[in-house]
């Protein structure tokens, strides 16, 4: 390094400034991965000492979540470090969740700018202006680049704990490292001070400037989701990434009995491998979900969150439903012995399911009610006038199949003829609905299961998901029918389409056309909505379309 020319000096100090993957790996010699480090770099503020500190990005605030052991802090040191190089007079705060991390993160960014009385760093020896002898550096207190260009009253770095009492210091950069921890999200008071304490941090960076939050979590009602809920969608991005990902077909599964074949694939292989992730997940499951999967449920069985982002991301334009797809009725019927229990109404639910070539299945629409046993046929039935269905689904349950006289009296008025019902055998293994459910946010990350913009019930159906934890006494069959399809027809392989005429490509757009325009004309959400909040008019139907 010390025999660069002047260019390539200049090269080298111009690609540190702008490549903070380059900067870590290459030049301050951090053990980085492309796999996931290259992706961490490229999360934060992608940096142009041309331009103003203000001017680096839109988005002003970042959040990333990240399981244990994936150098986290270290990059967010390196980030700093790379702050002070463009831009000398910046001024950056980080908070801790606890002292002796604020401690260590202020101590290995001060040791990054101190020259040792052995060799300088490849890092010292192209930004010298930048560093400190280390017989002139303090044991402690914040730090102040010798290269600073103007005074300003606060340093260029300093840090602290959350619960500490911070200074009057405005920041231009504000870093959350870690700012959640075990002591401070125990209860809700605890988790409710420390939102309060940032929320003060927050108020200390200047207009312009940018909050960078990274940690793990520990709790669903923590800082890092009080953040998600409040923050701008304009200036604001997320991302979160556990340690591993479970194939499809295995998430269902408990935790505890996942195999090495379950896994799919691995966020931070060459550290966190299945051996080295195996023996923590036997060690402490609970800790484990939380720690390295980034579930905060606290719940050691198969992890089911329908989160907004979960569900924005499975929400696609109407038009993008094939012209070829293939439609099919799912139905989970409140009928006969296990929907009488206690003479408590349970909900009928039903999803009409686009399947295209490629085996993604769109919900179209969703069917709810607390209807009478004499309702039941109809509903049924005017699903497949609505709609051109390959055939209807109905979970055999016990009783339920004493209603298929009703169903096929009721299709032959309606002018259908013979109904074609392929009875879904009832799956009597220990939590069979929760597992199946348990398939479904992974399928709709993965866009194999969609839903669409103009799906009838829509709200209702985002509702019933998010509200559906898997624990006892929270709604699950809307769910619970998401999870009959991506069981019953992801279990097909695509059958090949035969080849449309024209008329029959013209016609199913016009049916597109017409289901999307029936919705705007009368929506029907707000009345599955209702049918929901009154459960005693069992006896009746609650759910209307025509």
């Amino acid at each position: 390094m010390s025999e660069l020319s002047e260019r390539e000096r200049q090269e080298l100090r111009w690609r540190a400034q702008t490549d903070l993957f380059f900067l870590g790996r290459d030049i301050l010699h951090y053990d980085l991965e492309e796999q996931p480090h290259r992706q961490m770099c490229d999360f934060l503020v992608a940096k142009d000492p041309r331009k103003t500190i203000g001017e680096q990005s839109e988005i002003k605030e970042r959040q990333e979540l990240l399981s244990r052991g994936t150098f986290k802090s270290t990059i967010n040191v390196i980030d700093s470090v790379q702050w002070i190089i463009c831009f000398p007079d910046i001024r950056i705060l980080c908070l801790t969740g606890e002292q002796g991390l604020s401690a260590a993160f202020h101590e290995e960014l001060k040791n990054t700018f101190t020259i040792q009385q052995e060799e300088p760093s490849d890092f010292q020896i192209l930004f010298p202006e930048f560093c400190i002898p280390a017989g002139t550096r303090e044991a402690s207190g914040d730090f102040i680049t010798p290269a600073r260009r103007r005074f300003r009253k606060e340093p260029t770095f300093w840090s602290s704990s959350i619960v500490s009492r911070l200074p009057g210091w405005h920041c231009d950069v504000l870093k959350l490292d870690d700012v959640v921890n075990p002591e401070n999200s125990e209860n809700a008071e605890q988790r409710e001070k420390v939102i309060r304490r940032v929320n003060m941090a927050r108020k200390l960076r200047d207009p312009g400037g940018y909050i960078d939050v990274i940690g793990t979590p520990y709790d669903v009602e923590d800082y890092y989701s009080y953040q998600r809920q409040h923050a701008s969608k304009k200036t604001f991005v997320f991302i979160s990434h556990a340690a591993w990902g479970v194939k499809a077909e295995a998430r269902g599964k408990e935790l505890t009995a996942l195999a090495e074949t379950d896994v799919e694939s691995y966020y931070f292989p060459a550290r966190l491998d299945w051996a080295y992730l195996k023996n923590e997940l036997d060690n402490d499951p609970e800790s484990f979900a939380s720690q390295y999967l980034l579930d905060a449920t606290k719940k050691v069985g198969a992890i089911v969150k329908f989160t907004d982002e979960i569900l924005d991301a499975a929400e696609v334009p109407w038009q993008s439903v094939s012209v070829f797809s293939s439609y099919y009725a799912i139905w989970d019927l409140a009928y006969g012995v296990e929907g009488s229990v206690k003479n408590k109404p349970c909900l009928t639910a039903g999803a009409i399911e686009a399947k295209d070539s490629q085996g993604r299945l769109t919900t179209v629409e969703l069917i709810a009610g607390y209807y009478g046993a004499h309702e039941i046929a109809p509903q049924i039935v005017d699903a497949a006038v609505r709609h051109p269905l390959q055939y209807t689904g109905i979970e055999d349950a016990p009783g339920v199949r004493w209603l298929e006289p009703q169903i096929q009296e009721e299709a032959k008025r309606r002018g259908l003829g013979t109904l074609t019902i392929v009875w879904i055998p009832v799956d009597h293994t220990e939590n069979a609905k929760r597992k199946r459910i348990a398939l479904v946010p992974g399928l709709m990350h993965d866009k194999r299961m969609l839903i669409s913009d103009a799906c009838i019930n829509k709200e209702f159906l985002r509702e019933q998901l998010s509200r559906y934890t898997g624990r006892p006494k929270t709604p699950m069959d809307v769910a619970d029918v998401l999870g009959l399809a991506a069981v019953h027809l992801g279990n097909y392989t695509p059958a090949a389409q035969p080849e449309m005429t024209q008329e029959e490509y013209e016609g199913n757009c016009k049916i597109i056309r017409d289901r999307a325009m029936r919705e705007v004309l009368f929506p029907s959400a707000q009345s599955a909505a209702e049918a929901v909040s009154q459960p005693e008019q069992s006896g009746e139907g609650v759910v209307n379309y025509f």
